[in-house]
């Protein structure tokens, strides 16, 4: 073995490489870790059983996606790719958005969606399916870093004790509190990946870690994860530069000797880039924006965030921590947790030797700490200032789960291997290594004490804690006794505040969340368009500030009343004989609203020169709205992303559609593309000439859906060439 490599395996994975460089994957006692860790997670699986049974509301954030992820799978399983979405935040109406957003925020080309569909497709309810999906993935990540922690630690127990550190901790709730789990798992699964080919330089690990970065790419936000990858590369450049320059040259001999598969990675790599790539471009054009976070047009792109912003969602701004001792009855999904035992090793453990594994994860998490506290220090204004790129996130606490909790899991259980690897085997030491232990024990049982800690599982975890302790100290116990009592001591506590936790919900048959899946074929009725034209009658709904908009129904909002918009908005067509020009945020907004309120039979429109000028002749006060039924006007074909339309009429007229508008929409009369212009603030609007013609309205170019397919059938292509190079080990 050559000099380079066994200083890579010494230095990166702290083992012996020779003895590592020979071990097979199924060591001695494998089987016995694995029924360990599967029945640790039934255990899990039964603290959740009512979020995984579907009978608990989501919180807010994880209903939103829920429900974005029902929405393309149920299209997708029609054959239709939505990049529309019919339905937006504001009032319920068909007004419609753009869904590229929220396909960026699932990680639509995800090929372990797949699992919903099967799922569903053998009669599961959906939300069922999709609680049963999220446990299922927080599984795969838990795998994942178990075979990661065999890779840093020598042994049987070591990679056992940080799994069940990491399963029993809070990072699972995200499961059903937020969308965080669909980055940590790739994440977890591209170090995993990576640590691999840097020991072996094999095809499935570069695979590996390319389709996790895949992943990743195409996920909201994957600005989070390479920013705490930028991090892990400044600290490994610094503090292993020697074994990261030697890895670096094997790497290329690899790349030299396989130039076509590095190629295809490469490629594939960059074709994953496209979907975020293409919405940062639209983001800086401003057809679409996030009202909470729009920092105005000189920001130069309508999602950049301020400052300010940032700070409101750093680390320190959240009382996330404050049951991570006390009151943890009291307990909810978005807290920090982690089994009190783990806490108590940390503090046992103290006295150890440091190595230079155990400063390289300490200084990671302290520099991602000071990155996450905002302007508490001077890490991220400055990268603020300098890079443009740290301008488009601000959740910063995210960085809780994405990085600072596994690291310190890892930083935890590398204290514990060094400090039972260097027992003393002298009396003295012995004792003053169990008077350290006690003390430790004695002033965490006296804060519980002041604390009022009702959680009488936290006095049992100190009772095991001690017992397992001075156990390995003295060399007494059955290493299998032993054993179960380090079980006992990590997941007592978790049984009864996850217990807790679940109980908190009121079970019943599952949230009712709706939202539209596709829009509907049929118009208002006669006599509901007669209504309709006539003065509104009754309370008129209220409206917030929806999340996320089109820029004009944003506009909209801000110069016209919501009731006024949600009222024209009930009618999806209207019918003009007259237009007149409206000239963008200068234009008279009353007049608008006031024809607006009367359905006036004119339509304001950002561009009339190029419309016919017989359209501007007197005729009747009112727009005719098209009722169900109508022979002059039918409704043939609709999906998310496209409507086709039959009309007939005497005369030339202008269509106006409440539909939002966006420069992705196009339309065709006849087969011959006409213009859309914004009509009325939002709305989109088309000049149609006499006659019956066949209109069709469809979102982007066809070259748009053949790229999604075609991203969709890449991950699944290299998502099975990844599962045949394992089952093969090349």
């Amino acid at each position: 073995m050559g000099t380079h490599k066994k200083r890579l395996l010494q230095g990166l994975n702290g083992k012996n490489a020779a003895s590592w460089w020979g071990q097979k994957f199924v060591f001695s006692g494998t089987a016995q870790v694995l029924v360990v860790l599967v029945l640790s997670f039934f255990l899990w699986c039964f603290l959740f059983r009512d979020y995984i049974a579907g009978h608990c509301p989501l919180p807010i954030d994880a209903q939103a996606y829920f429900q974005h992820i029902h929405f393309y799978l149920e299209n997708i399983a029609r054959g239709v790719y939505p990049l529309w979405s019919p339905q937006d935040s504001f009032l319920g109406n068909d007004f419609g958005l753009t869904n590229e957003f929220f396909l960026r925020r699932i990680g639509e080309f995800n090929p372990l969606y797949g699992m919903l569909l099967l799922l569903t497709g053998v009669g599961m309810d959906f939300f069922v399916a999709y609680c049963v999906f999220m446990t299922a993935y927080y599984f795969l990540g838990v795998c994942g870093f178990f075979l990661l922690c065999r890779r840093l630690f020598t042994g049987k127990l070591l990679p056992l004790l940080a799994v069940l550190f990491l399963l029993f901790s809070s990072l699972g709730h995200k499961a059903f509190e937020s969308y965080l789990l669909l980055i940590i798992v790739p994440a977890i699964w591209f170090f995993y990946f990576l640590l691999g080919f840097m020991e072996e330089f094999r095809k499935r690990f570069l695979l590996g870690a390319v389709f996790s970065l895949m992943i990743i790419n195409t996920t909201y936000i994957p600005l989070y994860f390479y920013t705490f990858l930028f991090f892990f590369g400044v600290c490994t450049a610094a503090l292993y530069w020697q074994d990261a320059g030697a890895a670096l040259k094997r790497a290329w001999h690899f790349v030299q000797e396989q130039p076509q598969f590095a190629l295809g990675c490469c490629g594939a790599l960059l074709l994953s880039c496209i979907p975020a790539l293409a919405w940062f471009w639209n983001s800086r054009v401003g057809d679409v924006l996030i009202p909470a976070r729009y920092a105005g047009d000189a920001a130069g792109s309508s999602m950049v965030v301020s400052l300010q912003q940032v700070n409101e969602g750093g680390l320190l701004p959240h009382f996330i921590f404050n049951r991570l001792f006390v009151d943890l009855e009291q307990l909810r999904l978005d807290d920090v947790y982690i089994p009190l035992f783990m806490i108590l090793t940390a503090m046992s453990c103290i006295w150890t030797a440091v190595s230079r594994r155990m400063v390289f994860f300490f200084v990671l998490w302290l520099v991602v700490f000071l990155f996450g506290i905002a302007d508490a220090s001077f890490i991220h204004p400055f990268l603020y200032r300098l890079m443009p790129i740290f301008r488009y996130f601000r959740n910063l606490q995210f960085f809780i789960w994405l990085a600072l909790l596994p690291i310190a899991v890892i930083f935890v259980v590398e204290q514990a291997a060094a400090f039972f690897k260097e027992l003393p085997k002298k009396r003295f030491p012995r004792i003053w290594l169990s008077l350290w232990v006690s003390a430790v024990h004695v002033a965490m049982l006296v804060f519980f004490l002041e604390q009022e800690v009702s959680t009488y599982s936290s006095y049992a975890v100190l009772f095991l804690s001690v017992v397992f302790f001075m156990a390995k100290i003295w060399g007494l116990g059955n290493r299998r006794v032993l054993a179960g009592i380090l079980w006992l001591a990590i997941v007592i506590q978790p049984c009864e505040v996850f217990q807790r936790l679940d109980r908190q919900q009121v079970p019943g048959n599952g949230p009712a969340y709706t939202f539209t899946t596709q829009p509907a074929l049929s118009l208002l009725s006669r006599q509901e368009a007669q209504v309709l034209l006539e003065k509104p009658k009754g309370p008129l709904p209220s409206a917030a500030t929806p999340y996320f908009s089109t820029k004009w129904i944003y506009t909209a909002l801000e110069r016209i009343h919501h009731a006024v918009l949600w009222r024209y908005g009930q009618a999806k067509f209207l019918i003009c004989d007259r237009v007149a020009a409206a000239h963008g945020l200068s234009s008279d907004f009353s007049a608008i609203s006031k024809a607006m309120i009367t359905f006036e039979n004119v339509a304001y429109v950002s561009d009339a020169t190029s419309l016919p000028l017989d359209l501007r002749h007197e005729v009747a006060p009112q727009a005719s709205i098209p009722f169900d039924g109508a022979p002059d006007f039918k409704i043939l074909k609709a999906d998310v992303n496209t409507m086709l339309l039959k009309v007939h009429f005497d005369a030339p007229k202008f269509l106006v559609r409440t539909t939002n508008y966006h420069a992705g929409w196009q339309a065709f009369i006849d087969g011959k593309k006409t213009e859309i212009v914004r009509t009325n603030v939002t709305f989109q609007g088309i000049f149609i000439p006499a006659g019956e013609h066949m209109v069709l309205f469809r979102f982007y170019t066809p070259w748009r859906y053949v790229m999604a397919y075609g991203l969709i059938a890449l991950f699944a292509g290299i998502f099975g060439w990844l599962i045949w190079l394992i089952c093969s080990r090349k």
